[in-house]
Parts: structure tokens; C-alpha cells; sequence
């Protein structure tokens, strides 16, 4: 056979002629080349069918040895690893629900291992003492229950030829060098709780807004992945700056949380008390018991550190959702807006209960707005995450269920008007009526924690329904900026407003209170806690103001945006699902923010981390709206009109875009407000009013205990109402016998007071009216307690008096 010679890159070469011997060798050499290529082909199709099989028994390996060798540390990883993010993604494949990227995949992966791991706890709680389990949420039924339910998952998914493995990255990146940003952080709380230093938060806080800054550039060049890395770490170092704090749990609800989970913890059953909401919520009382039972990770590192890191994904998703919509600068830059607030670095920390909801509330959103995954499939992983929902938290299940009702409602009104969807939606009528249905009968026949939407009722009924919060004194300007944030107010007032209503609504303990000589001893006096010396003068004033309009401008903007969603349908550019469903949330969230009663019932803070997944669509359309009308205004060609160059409208979008994230990202951190002087952040001083309010030392919960172990179940302990949050940290039973006043009119001569280390080095006290219309800061009563009553333990700074 004649060879051709060797040719140029890109020419042809010219036939040679071949023999009989030649082809027959040529016929050989093409089979065994078929041959050859043919087995990596079968490999690859093996590996496709069986390797998420393959995957799921190391898994199921690495778990079963973690819980050999726990509490080691690695163990306790792996353990965790399994349980957040396994029975996630074999759900998902049982299903055949195929996310589009890896964001997502990972967020319905840990959103839909928490709907698993609620349901097999019920499930194990309510069949395991029938077989004479008394300790159904221990490890081994839990272990064992876990493993059934992820094998039988396994098998639906292999007969659905949907057990596909998961993809496994072939290098580290080096943008994982972020997440060393939150570990930094942590360190830095630290330092702050032993040293009082607070330079390390604030350069890793630092560090975190400049990452975000370097986001928007990623952004623009289109790496949605460097963007959500980044998102996923800022948030988390922002979490942990706060709930890393204190020895105990830094917060107010997240006590109260602790405290119904601890009675779970004991007993290692859930059993729900009528009438009290938290011992309602799996979220706080089996969920939280079953990581520290299959895990070892320990009741306060699951509080403190493992669920904020799950809801660090939660911007991470929103971000996800809203790039089916907008642009990757324009969906950041929405995210930070609606995201990137103090209340949401400081409060989420201390709202398990809402974390957990709000993550699987993400995956329903994320699951009925994409319109690539099978419908039946995606159908059946929102009655999962909704039933899970309902389990975890009542408030985010009944927003969430009106939201989607008033969504088929609006639905069917555009349906009238021949603005039909172009797909048939995965949030039907006949699923989102099993989800109410659901709903009714968990906080209704099961639990009987039905009393918030009574109470709301009741107060309706008695005062109607109140325009604007906080319906005291003050311009109409001035009701909607505070919210229904309690007003300030002397502690006289605050003391005779507190009697009244301990009178009303605790007559027995009238009969007990100090003399009205003694009671006069009580010094009224206010007690303001000190203030931070600015690190810039003069820039408190301006930095609120420009965040406070900036906050408002984003609120108009949501308006504009569902407003120009409704125009966009009129024109058929826009789904009219996802319009209705963006109606549907815009209505709850103007209701909610402008009734004092429905503010009073439900904080419009808390509503805004929920609604925030939907509303970012319409905020970005405006902020696109705008963009657009910068860039029309730069001039044709290169010649400049009236001095502007044509790429300055380009830029100064670009500066708008930065500065935007910059400034809400100072508000979100406490960089600005602890820059600009006055009342200190909690994450960046040791010092100050909510140093005061939340953070306990080993003194504090030493004196907790002493009253835990040392008094009766039907005890009475008065405290102010921060020293109250550490007994029902400590305590194993029911808190319902800790009054959170010290008003001289409720002060029972029989009872317990604790006071914390606030109390007696600081000597300030703080308390609420129960109806949240007035606080108070005042003078702790020290004179007056070591007259009338006697100390029974002391730390050195935190007391028990009888």
C-alpha cells in the first residue's frame, strides 16, 4: 500500500490505490476501532444508569462509620454532609426533577433533605412508641428510618432510570477560597467575646463587602457562579458574625426556640402542648433533635452554626430565581437591595423556626417557576417542601398558602381576560388546596396552635382594622418609617401601664405585690446605655439618611415593577404565572405594611426575607427600566452632545450599581451604623444596648441553672425582660412562670428575681408592654431588692433574690 505523504494543516490529500489484501486489512483495523470505541460508550452508559447508586452506598458507608466514631470532628462533617444534602438529591431523582445548574440543584437538594428529615422524624415519633419505642427520636430508630426511606427512594429512581450520579468537579476552584471569609468572621466573635477586640470582624466584614463590590464586576462579565460563591459567603460571615456571639444564644426568639427544644432534647419525643405555637413547630423540637442525634454536632452548634450556614443558600437561590428574568448585574444588585439589611444579619440568626421554612418555601418558588422540569415530578416535590413547611413554621405557611390562592385567583380572572399562561402550572388549584388542606389540620386537629390567627381575629373584632402601625402620636411619615417598632418611653408610664395589665390579666397575683410604701422605693429613673465614639464624625446622619431613601426607592421600585409586569402581559411579553403570583405577594405585603393589626400579628420585617424571593423580579424590572434609560441617553457614535461622552451613562450605571450594593451592604453589616457612632451593633462591640440586651456570660447561665435546679415546676422568678430570655434558655420545662416585668405593681413578694450581669454591673434593666407599644430602659432596683429581699446565689455579677 502507497502512503500519502504528509500534508499542510487544512489540505487534501490525494487518493492512493488500494488492493484486495489492502481493504480486507482497512475492513479489520475499522472493526477493532468500533470495537474500541464502543466500550467506553457502555461504560459511560453504566456509569450514567448505576453511578448515583455507586455514589449513594459510599454515602451510606461514610455515614454508617461517622456515627461509629463520632464526636470526632470529621465525623461529625461527614455525618452532617449526609444528612443536609443526600436524602436531598436521591428525592430529587426519585421524582426525575432535573435542575437546570448547580445553584439550584444544591438548594432543592438541601431543601428537600430537610422536607425528608421533618417527615421521617414525624413518621418515626408517631409509630415508634406503637412498637414500644419510649425514645422514638434516638439515634438508632432515627438512623434506621433515615436509611429506609432513602433506600426506597433509591429504588423508585433506579426503576425511573433516574438514579444518575452527581456530577464531581475535576479541580478545586480557587473562588473556594471564599468561604475562608466566614471562617474569619467566626474567628473574629471570638476575639470579641474573650479580648473585646473587634478589629478581625471588621476587616473580615470589610473583606466581605469588597468581595461583593468584585461580584458586580463578575456579574457583568456573566459568571453566575463566582456571583452566588460569593453571595453564599458574605451572608454566611454576616450570620455568624452575630449568631457566634455570647455563650449562650445570641437573640430573642431563638431563646424561646432553645427552650422547646431542650423539652423535646430531654424526653427524645415530640409531644406539642395545646395552645403553645413553638412546641408546634418540628423545626425547633425534632428537627433540631434529630441533626444532634444522627450527627453529634451539639445542641448549640446546630442553633449557632449549622442552620445559618443552610440559610446562607437562601440569597443564593433568590439570586437564581430572579436570573430567569433579569440580568446578572440587575439581579444582584435586586438581591442586595431587598437581602442586604441589619435585620436580616441580626434577626435570622435568632429565628430558626423561620430559616428552615423560608428555605423550603425557596424550593417551592424555585420548583413552580421552572418551567424545564417535568410537571408531575415538580408537582410532587412541592407537596413534599409544602408539607414540610407546614410542620416548620405557621406564619410562612399561611403567607405562602394565601399567596398562591390569591394567585389562582388572579390567574382565573386573567384566564377571563384571555391572558392564559402558556404552560399549565405546577401550583394548580388541586395542589395548592392540599397544602391548605394540610395546613388546617396541622395547626388545627394536631396541634391545636391556632391561637395566633384567633388572637389576630380578636383584635380585629375589638379594634378593627387599624390603618398604619404603631397608631400613637406622630405624622403619617413617621408611622410608616418606625413600623411596629415599640416607642420609647419613661419608665413611669412604662411601670403603670405594665400594673394595669398584670391586674387584668393576673388578678392572683395582686394579692401578693409589695406595699404601695415599698413600691414607692422603686426608682422610675431612665438609664440610657453608653454610646460608641464615631470612627468618622458626621456620618451617621447622612449614612441613614441616603439608606432610609434608598430602602424606600426599592419599595416604589417593587410597585413600579408589578405594575410594568401587568403592562408587559397586556402585551403577551411577560407569564401571566408568574404575574399572578407577583400580584398576589404585592397585595399581602401592602396590607401587612399599612394595617397596624395585621403588622401587630406578623412583623413586616419577617415578611420581607419571605416575600423577597418573588418581589425581586419586579424590583429588577424597574432597575432594568432605569439602566435602559441611562444607556439611551449616551450619544450616537463617538461624538459627545452637551459634553457627555457615550460610554459616561454606561459607567455611571456601573457607579450607581456599586454604590447601591455598597451602601445597603454598610447598613447590613453594622459597618455604617458602628462608623458612624451612637448605639453599637451587636456583632462589633462588647458594649452597648444590644451587647447589654443578648449577650450572656458563664455568670448569667450559672444563675440560670442555680433557679432551674433549685425551684419547683410551679415556681414564679421575675426578671427584666432580657435576664427572662436566660432562664428559658436554661431551663428543661415549661417557661410559662417567668415574668419578664419588674414594674413595682407586679413585683410578687413570694417570688424568685434574677438578675443578669446587665442587671447588676451595668445596672440598667429593659422591658415591653405585652401588647409591644411601649419599652422602657431604667434604673435596675438594686437599693430596693437588698432591702426587701434576700440573695440567695451570687456569681459575683449575676444574683437570685427571694
Amino acid at each position: 500500500m502507497t502512503s500519502a505523504p504528509l500534508l499542510r494543516r487544512g489540505a487534501v490529500a490525494a487518493p492512493s490505490p488500494v488492493t484486495v489484501a489492502d481493504h480486507a486489512e482497512l475492513e479489520r483495523a475499522a472493526h477493532a476501532a468500533a470495537v474500541a470505541a464502543e466500550r467506553p460508550s457502555r461504560r459511560s452508559r453504566a456509569w450514567a444508569r448505576f453511578g448515583g447508586l455507586l455514589q449513594l452506598v459510599l454515602c451510606f458507608a461514610a455515614l454508617h462509620g461517622a456515627v461509629l466514631l463520632r464526636p470526632h470532628g470529621s465525623a461529625i462533617l461527614v455525618a452532617v454532609a449526609f444528612v443536609v444534602l443526600v436524602p436531598g438529591a436521591v428525592l430529587l431523582r426519585a421524582l426525575d426533577v432535573r435542575p437546570r445548574g448547580t445553584a439550584e440543584r444544591l438548594v432543592l437538594s438541601v431543601s428537600g433533605s430537610l422536607a425528608v428529615l421533618l417527615l421521617v422524624t414525624l413518621g418515626v415519633n408517631t409509630v415508634g412508641p406503637a412498637q414500644g419505642l419510649n425514645q422514638p427520636l434516638s439515634t438508632l430508630p432515627l438512623l434506621i428510618a433515615l436509611d429506609g426511606v432513602t433506600v426506597l427512594l433509591a429504588i423508585v429512581a433506579t426503576l425511573r432510570r433516574a438514579s444518575h450520579p452527581v456530577p464531581v468537579p475535576q479541580r478545586v476552584s480557587p473562588l473556594t477560597a471564599m468561604l475562608l471569609l466566614p471562617v474569619l468572621v467566626g474567628v473574629g466573635t471570638q476575639v470579641l467575646e474573650q479580648r473585646g477586640t473587634t478589629w478581625v470582624v471588621a476587616a473580615g466584614l470589610g473583606l466581605g463587602g469588597l468581595a461583593l463590590v468584585w461580584a458586580a464586576f463578575a456579574a457583568k462579565q456573566g459568571r453566575d457562579g463566582a456571583v452566588q460563591v460569593v453571595l453564599f459567603s458574605v451572608v454566611l460571615a454576616l450570620l455568624w458574625s452575630y449568631s457566634l456571639r455570647s455563650k449562650g444564644l445570641y437573640g430573642f426568639d431563638v431563646q424561646q426556640e432553645f427552650a422547646a427544644f431542650r423539652t423535646t432534647a430531654e424526653a427524645l419525643r415530640w409531644h406539642p402542648v395545646d395552645g403553645d405555637s413553638y412546641s408546634a413547630m418540628l423545626s425547633i423540637t425534632a428537627l433540631p433533635t434529630a441533626l444532634w442525634q444522627l450527627t453529634a454536632l451539639s445542641p448549640l452548634g446546630v442553633f449557632k452554626l449549622l442552620l445559618p450556614v443552610l440559610f446562607a443558600l437562601y440569597p443564593v437561590g433568590v439570586y437564581t430565581a430572579a436570573r430567569r428574568w433579569l440580568g446578572p448585574r440587575t439581579a444582584l444588585l435586586s438581591t442586595c437591595l431587598l437581602f442586604m439589611t441589619s435585620s436580616i444579619a441580626g434577626q435570622m440568626p435568632a429565628l430558626a423556626r423561620q430559616e428552615v421554612a423560608l428555605l423550603l418555601f425557596l424550593g417551592i418558588v424555585l420548583v413552580a417557576l421552572d418551567r424545564s422540569l417535568r410537571r408531575r415530578g415538580a408537582q410532587g416535590l412541592v407537596l413534599v417542601l409544602g408539607c414540610a413547611m407546614v410542620v416548620s413554621h405557621y406564619s410562612t405557611t399561611y403567607v405562602a398558602v394565601g399567596a398562591f390562592l390569591g394567585a389562582r385567583v388572579i390567574a382565573f380572572a386573567l384566564r377571563v381576560m384571555r391572558r392564559r399562561s402558556a404552560h399549565r402550572p405546577v401550583l394548580s388549584l388541586p395542589v395548592v388546596l392540599l397544602l391548605a388542606a394540610a395546613t388546617f389540620g396541622w395547626n388545627g386537629p394536631v396541634t391545636h396552635s391556632t391561637d395566633n390567627v384567633t388572637g389576630f381575629a380578636s383584635s380585629i373584632a375589638a379594634h378593627g382594622f387599624q390603618v398604619l402601625p404603631n397608631g400613637g402620636g406622630g405624622s403619617i411619615v413617621t408611622k410608616w418609617l418606625a413600623g411596629n417598632v415599640a416607642a420609647s418611653s419613661t419608665p413611669r408610664e412604662y411601670f403603670d401601664s405594665v400594673a394595669q395589665t398584670y391586674r387584668e390579666q393576673h388578678p392572683w397575683l395582686s394579692e401578693h405585690v409589695f406595699s404601695p410604701s415599698a413600691q414607692r422605693d422603686f426608682p422610675a429613673t431612665a438609664s440610657e446605655p453608653p454610646s460608641a465614639r464615631p470612627w468618622q464624625p458626621g456620618l451617621k446622619t447622612p449614612l441613614a439618611l441616603l439608606t432610609t431613601q434608598v430602602r424606600q426607592a426599592g419599595n416604589l421600585g417593587v410597585i413600579a415593577g408589578a405594575v410594568g409586569l401587568l403592562l408587559l402581559l397586556r402585551r403577551r411579553r411577560a407569564d401571566a404565572e408568574l404575574v399572578a403570583l407577583v400580584t398576589s405577594v404585592v397585595g399581602i405585603t401592602v396590607i401587612m405594611r399599612v394595617s397596624g393589626s395585621a403588622s401587630f400579628a406578623y412583623n413586616p420585617e419577617r415578611l420581607a426575607y419571605q416575600t423577597m424571593t418573588i418581589l425581586v423580579v419586579p424590583l429588577g424590572i424597574t432597575i432594568g427600566w432605569v439602566r435602559g434609560l441611562l444607556l439611551r441617553a449616551a450619544p450616537s457614535g463617538e461624538r459627545r452632545r452637551f459634553g457627555v461622552r457615550p460610554d459616561t451613562p454606561g459607567r455611571l450605571a456601573g457607579v450607581l450599581l456599586v454604590a447601591g450594593i455598597a451602601l445597603v451592604y454598610l447598613d447590613a453589616s453594622g459597618l455604617g451604623s458602628r462608623a458612624g457612632g451612637g448605639s453599637p451593633p451587636g456583632n462589633l462591640s462588647r458594649d452597648g444596648e444590644y451587647a447589654e440586651r443578648f449577650a450572656t456570660t458563664d455568670q448569667d447561665l450559672t444563675a440560670a441553672r442555680w433557679v432551674v435546679t433549685h425551684t419547683r415546676d410551679d415556681a414564679i422568678v421575675f426578671a427584666d425582660r432580657y435576664g427572662a430570655l436566660t432562664l428559658q434558655f436554661s431551663e428543661q420545662r415549661d417557661h410559662h412562670g417567668v415574668f419578664p416585668d419588674l414594674a413595682p405593681g407586679t413585683l410578687d413578694a413570694r417570688a424568685l428575681v434574677f438578675a443578669s450581669s446587665s442587671n447588676v454591673l451595668d445596672g440598667r434593666a429593659r422591658g415591653t408592654t405585652p401588647d409591644n407599644q411601649l419599652s422602657a430602659t431604667y434604673v435596675f432596683p438594686t437599693s430596693f431588692l437588698d432591702q426587701y429581699k434576700a440573695v440567695v446565689f451570687d456569681t459575683g455579677s449575676a444574683r437570685v433574690y427571694s
